[in-house]
């Protein structure tokens, strides 16, 4: 995401390979901010597959389901799904970072070495995003189903490996790939936030024309903005996703656009929102943090001390 004007290659590498040192960076970002923000994350998919009847539950707002969480669960129950979301995390964004690098180095092959435009990261983006959500997915289904779990039911999945099994023995290998369609179109989610922060720095410059590049807070506002821009327009998936991926068997929702209507139906427009302040709140942290921790890692493992490009795309 953050393109500068005139793009610097490293002169040095910790494993001697730029996609490798991004990837490593990725899984470092992840792992820091999945283990500060986690709780957030175990409310934001309670309030999404929360449809007002079918559970018994009364998620009414972000800080009375935190409160409810500790009552009926303890503080432990915040930390619910954490293994899964630790590993989905640091594996989505080890893959992300490498896949992008290796796209954006093929795309300035064709272009001669030359500025990659807007749609060529777009489209860099977007490979990135698909080849992850895919290789992912399962990994994002079982921490969905162990965030809204109860834990003292007696099928109650133990763990990670424990919830693989059991996905496996009753639902096969279908099961780990349910709500696999608005996940894909997801990765739309990337592609509008690039857009929006491109425009963003566009008028910053023509702003202030006698600035190289911004400073690191307006970095940090432009890509805040840009990620709630597209979180608004792309947040019903979500939703639509985790009531997908929250059922054992088709319980209730037969498919993506069954669940779409159904929803509407029952909640109205506002049921495609649910969870989406929640969302927002985690968000802007992660964001912050992600951004911080890769670009450290970044400058470590070059000899370059100079910022290299950053595509932030925080989901899920």
């Amino acid at each position: 995401m953050f393109d500068k004007n005139s793009q610097k290659k490293l002169s040095g590498s910790m494993t001697g390979s730029k996609s490798m040192d991004e990837a490593i960076a990725g899984i470092g970002a992840g792992l820091i901010s999945t283990l500060a923000l986690h709780p957030l994350e175990t409310v934001k998919t309670r309030l999404q597959v929360h449809d007002g009847k079918l559970l018994t539950l009364k998620h009414n707002g972000t800080f009375r389901t935190m409160l409810d969480i500790v009552k009926t669960d303890g503080y432990k129950g915040l930390y619910q799904g954490l293994s899964p979301n630790l590993i989905g995390n640091t594996v989505s964004w080890g893959i992300y970072f490498s896949i992008y690098s290796i796209k954006k180095d093929q795309l300035r092959k064709k272009n001669n070495g030359k500025r990659l435009t807007k749609i060529q990261h777009m489209i860099a983006s977007s490979q990135a995003g698909i080849i992850t959500q895919v290789s992912t997915t399962p990994i994002w289904l079982i921490k969905t189903r162990m965030c809204v779990q109860n834990p003292n039911s007696p099928d109650a999945y133990k763990n990670i490996i424990d919830a693989a099994k059991k996905i496996y023995k009753h639902e096969g290998i279908r099961g780990f790939y349910k709500g696999m369609l608005p996940t894909l179109i997801g990765t739309s989610h990337g592609a509008i936030q690039f857009m929006a922060y491109e425009e963003m720095k566009i008028i910053y410059n023509n702003r202030y024309p006698n600035m190289d590049n911004p400073d690191a807070l307006s970095y940090i506002i432009m890509a805040a903005s840009s990620k709630i821009f597209a979180t608004l327009i792309t947040y019903p998936y979500q939703v639509v996703r985790a009531r997908l991926q929250s059922q054992r068997n088709n319980e209730f929702y037969q498919g993506c656009l069954d669940a779409i209507k159904k929803i509407y139906v029952r909640e109205g427009f506002t049921g495609y929102y649910k969870g989406v302040f929640t969302n927002v709140i985690r968000v802007l942290p992660n964001t912050c943090v992600t951004f911080l921790v890769y670009e450290t890692l970044s400058r470590c493992f070059s000899s370059n001390t100079k910022s290299n490009e950053l595509n932030i795309d925080i989901d899920q």
